[in-house]
C-alpha cells in the first residue's frame, strides 16, 4: 500500500527534530508579529536584548536558542513566554497548524502584466 502525505506527517509528529523545527518556526512568527505590533525594528530588539542584530537574524533563521534567550526576548518584546506540553491530539490540531490539513496547491508564479492600455499599444504596433 502506498504511503500518503498524512502517513508521512503522522510519522514526523514523533520525530523530535520535526517538533523542534516547528517550535523554531512558531518562535520566529511570534517574534515578528510582536515586533510589528510594537513598531520595533530588529536592531531595537537586539539593543533591548543586549545582543547584536546579526544574532536576531540568526534566531529568525532557526538558531537553537536557550530558555534564557527566550526570556530576554519576551522581556524586550513586553510579552509573557509560555511553554506548554499538550496532549498530541490538541498540539497538532488543524486550528493550531492549519497547513497540516490545507489542500496542496500547484505553484503558479505571479507575473506582473503591464497595464491594459500599454498592452493594446504593443498589439497595435
Amino acid at each position: 500500500m502506498a504511503r500518503t502525505i498524512a502517513d508521512h506527517i503522522e510519522e514526523l509528529r514523533h520525530d523530535p527534530e520535526f517538533v523542534a523545527d516547528g517550535l523554531v518556526l512558531d518562535l520566529a512568527e511570534q517574534m515578528l508579529a510582536r515586533l510589528e505590533e510594537l513598531g520595533l525594528t530588529r536592531a531595537e530588539l537586539a539593543r533591548r536584548m543586549g545582543v547584536t542584530p546579526a544574532y536576531i537574524t540568526k534566531i529568525l533563521r532557526g538558531a537553537n536558542v536557550s530558555l534564557l534567550t527566550i526570556a530576554k526576548m519576551a522581556v524586550a518584546l513586553e510579552a509573557v513566554p509560555k511553554i506548554t506540553l499538550e496532549p498530541r491530539g490538541r498540539a497538532f490540531s488543524a486550528a493550531r497548524r492549519p497547513w497540516l490539513t490545507a489542500p496542496v496547491k500547484k505553484f503558479v508564479p505571479e507575473v506582473a502584466l503591464p497595464p491594459p492600455a500599454l498592452r493594446l499599444a504593443e498589439i497595435a504596433a
